[in-house]
């Protein structure tokens, strides 16, 4: 790679996040067709639904 084509400190870390992001809602996804559906009421998924994706907007905030 010619120091033209190097990748700048700044996107290395806006990849690094956009990763983290994604590996974060992958993991939640996993939990939801593991768990959820199999072993609680429609009203505990609806509530743990919402804490998990208040969790993933508070994430996102502290990493922005």
């Amino acid at each position: 790679m010619s120091a033209d084509q190097k990748v700048s400190p700044h996107l290395q870390q806006f990849i690094a996040e956009e990763q983290a992001k994604a590996q974060l809602q992958q993991t939640i996804a996993r939990l939801t067709d593991e768990c959820w559906d199999n072993y609680l009421s429609s009203r505990e998924t609806a509530c743990l639904d919402n804490c998990a994706r208040r969790f993933l907007d508070t994430t996102q905030f502290v990493v922005k």
